[in-house]
């Protein structure tokens, strides 16, 4: 179980440029939960996955991680037990490597394998093709030859082929075209519920909000102003989110990419 207890962080304090990224923030996530968030740009989410990889340290609150205090763990000691995806494809592999040579990094949690035996690679074969984007065939080849759904799809197996306490994806499939970026969600969705991962899964798709999961969070001003699940979440639609925005933070939805994909 992951929670944060009142966590706060503020950018430029006592300027003229001081901004308020997190303000005093508490959020459990359960053992399995499946959690999407949204929310405008400068709302505060990639604030919150720095704060919980350990990018950044909060100015005041604690994380919590099965019990244990993580606030100040080092972010290389947290990615042992926290799986993150970023935007940009190209960030979660080694492109001169290949495949098989970063799913052993993976593996290995960072240790290198000087050679890598055939059962490896026949365990390599086996989870890849489960992904059923022909990885399974590219074991040999470079990850800079990849494409974009490929190289993502593949970081995914990447982040979870070492199930994670917790998996954190930050607008994973924004990148990619929309034929991609559908298949690496119904990926994403069948190693979070297989795997019974906890995952928070940021993205600016309001419809992709609803669908995947179990709990939609929308932030604003760096403050939880939605939480709903169940039967609340599945009568939700994006018109009654969008409306549920304006009522709460008392201004409209004024963020194009939201708007627009949806």
């Amino acid at each position: 179980m992951l929670e944060l207890r009142h966590i706060t962080k503020i950018f430029n304090p006592h300027t003229v440029n001081e901004k308020i990224g997190i303000n005093d923030l508490s959020l459990t996530v359960n053992d399995g939960e499946f959690i999407t968030i949204i929310g405008s740009n400068g709302s505060g989410k990639s604030t919150l996955f720095n704060l919980i990889g350990g990018t950044l340290i909060s100015d005041s609150g604690d994380i919590f991680l099965d019990g244990n205090n993580i606030t100040l763990q080092k972010p290389c000691l947290r990615s042992r037990s926290i799986g993150r995806l970023f935007q940009d494809p190209m960030a979660g592999t080694a492109p001169d490597m290949t495949v098989a040579e970063n799913l052993a990094l993976a593996a290995k949690s960072g240790g290198w394998l000087k050679t890598i035996s055939r059962s490896d690679r026949q365990f390599f074969r086996q989870k890849l093709s489960q992904l059923e984007m022909g990885l399974e065939d590219c074991l040999d080849q470079p990850v800079g030859l990849l494409s974009g759904g490929q190289r993502q799809a593949l970081s995914l197996m990447m982040a979870t082929v070492n199930p994670p306490r917790v998996l954190l994806l930050d607008e994973h499939t924004a990148a990619l075209d929309p034929s991609s970026g559908a298949k690496v969600l119904e990926i994403t969705e069948k190693i979070v519920t297989s795997q019974h991962l906890s995952c928070l899964m940021v993205t600016h798709n309001m419809a992709d909000a609803l669908k995947m999961g179990g709990r939609t969070i929308m932030l604003d001003r760096g403050k939880i102003i939605m939480d709903i699940s169940g039967k609340e979440r599945a009568q939700a639609s994006v018109s009654s989110l969008v409306e549920r925005f304006r009522s709460t933070s008392g201004k409209m939805l004024d963020d194009d990419e939201l708007m627009l994909n949806n």
